[in-house]
């Protein structure tokens, strides 16, 4: 993706990822309208519903998968529903009904709400849950993570390659800069005991499928991972912009730098998460946020990478969603951001 279609973003532009603990829609939007956001996102309001949380949220408008909300499970239809309901999937699949798998009011209470406040806005951010992380969270009859049936994984990367592009299409990416960040938490346990099946080509081949559905609609394919991620993996699946905890995780960044050369070279973006959400971190010091900045951009230039060049491509974010802080803790998490932003450019010589 060439650097120009980031140009109506100024250096250092902030953005969000995921959720708030708001309930209401209207009061999640007057906080993030209040954060004065650079680039707006519609947020996950998983204390509003069951629904809401990025498995159930994912899984709604794939027939295949049912939803619990009372046990509050996400699993795969039975045996004897099995073949009706991933044959009224592909059915909107191929027929392009790809509105189907678009965010709706009833699991993403602030999605129209949030469409209806940015129409004006030359550059917006949607998100969805990455197929990877849907098909490990989500169970079969078995209680065993769908990734591991290849007929449900083959349904669940169509199906959400149909739900990024479908959000890429209303979010305008024909008329503005629209960028839609895959969520994939799970790529930093890969590996861990839960997950040793998990193939490497398996986790790649899903996950670019999402970005190049999201890049045919026009937009900005991203991914954002709130640990220790293989990077190398997700700039190998075509990623234009990483979302990335490096306030906690900033040396999985380094192992990368070999990856990321080229890939900033190419007009890649970095979204540098260093304003913590997590309980232990979520006060951390403005001091201890720049510190950590130039201690892992130190680190980046000393492993070869050109420091304008890595400046010129980077982004400002929490650390991960907010949704399990308290109301207050989330509101001074983006006013960290935003004292984090102009400290940054003052620093770096760019624009306040």
């Amino acid at each position: 993706m060439p650097r120009r279609d980031f140009t109506v973003l100024p250096p250092f532009a902030t953005t969000g990822i995921g959720s708030l603990p708001q309930e209401d829609p209207d009061e999640a939007l007057a906080v993030l309208a209040d954060a004065e956001l650079d680039l707006p996102y519609w947020p996950q309001l998983p204390r509003r519903s069951f629904l809401e949380g990025m498995i159930a949220q994912a899984a709604r408008p794939m027939a295949f998968l049912t939803i619990d909300e009372t046990r509050r499970t996400v699993g795969a239809a039975s045996a004897d529903d099995r073949p009706l309901r991933l044959a009224e999937t592909y059915e909107a699949l191929l027929a392009g009904r790809h509105e189907v798998f678009a965010p709706s009011p009833l699991e993403a209470a602030a999605w129209r709400p949030f469409l209806d406040s940015t129409r004006d806005r030359c550059a917006v951010k949607g998100q969805l849950t990455g197929p990877v992380t849907l098909g490990l969270g989500a169970l079969d009859t078995t209680e065993r993570p769908i990734f591991f049936d290849g007929e449900l994984r083959e349904a669940v990367v169509h199906a959400t390659a149909a739900a990024a592009g479908a959000q890429a299409e209303a979010l305008g990416a024909e008329r503005r800069l629209v960028v839609v960040s895959v969520d994939e938490p799970t790529l930093a346990v890969l590996g861990a005991p839960a997950y040793l099946g998990v193939r490497r080509e398996d986790a790649l081949a899903a996950l670019a499928a999402a970005l190049e559905a999201i890049r045919r609609a026009d937009a900005i394919a991203g991914v954002h991972c709130c640990g220790a991620a293989d990077w190398e993996l997700v700039v190998e699946a075509g990623a234009d912009v990483f979302f990335a905890d490096v306030f906690g995780f900033g040396s999985s960044l380094v192992a990368a730098s070999r990856a990321l050369g080229p890939f900033l070279a190419r007009g890649g973006r970095l979204g540098w998460g260093l304003v913590p959400t997590d309980a232990a971190g979520v006060g951390a010091s403005l001091e201890e946020m720049v510190a950590r900045w130039r201690e892992t951009e130190a680190s980046l230039v000393a492993a070869g990478l050109d420091r304008d060049e890595l400046r010129a491509g980077s982004l400002l974010t929490p650390a991960c969603g907010c949704g399990t802080l308290r109301a207050e803790q989330a509101v001074g998490v983006f006013a960290r951001l935003h004292a984090l932003r102009a400290r940054l450019r003052e620093e770096a010589g760019g624009r306040s």
